[in-house]
């Protein structure tokens, strides 16, 4: 979002300290699979229509190599994706690398 200078700066994000315990993740990779009634063409271009599913306010290219976007869901969930592999093989549609998040 700009500031009054014009310049980008990153949103703030809510403080977690009213949680009464804190979890984190202990890797730094995650990945799903599941398998759909539907040919590879038809998925991949569904995964990258990323405002069709997921319901947050999102700000960016969504479907562009190297590109990156930020997601926002209320004050629970907030992460910024950048777009490293976006091609159709048989092992994946693309690669999303999430440099920040934060969820409440």
């Amino acid at each position: 979002m700009p500031n009054s200078d014009g310049d980008q700066t990153q949103p703030e994000i809510p403080s977690p300290s009213n949680r009464e315990s804190e979890e984190s993740m202990t890797t730094r990779s995650f990945s799903a699979t599941f398998t759909v009634d539907e040919t590879p063409k038809e998925v991949f271009a569904a995964i990258n229509k990323v405002r069709g599913w997921w319901t947050g306010e999102i700000q960016g290219n969504t479907d562009c190599l190297g590109e990156e976007f930020t997601y926002r869901y209320k004050a629970a969930h907030y992460s910024k994706q950048r777009i490293t592999e976006l091609a159709l093989t048989r092992e994946s549609c693309g690669v999303w690398w999430t440099p920040g998040s934060a969820v409440q």
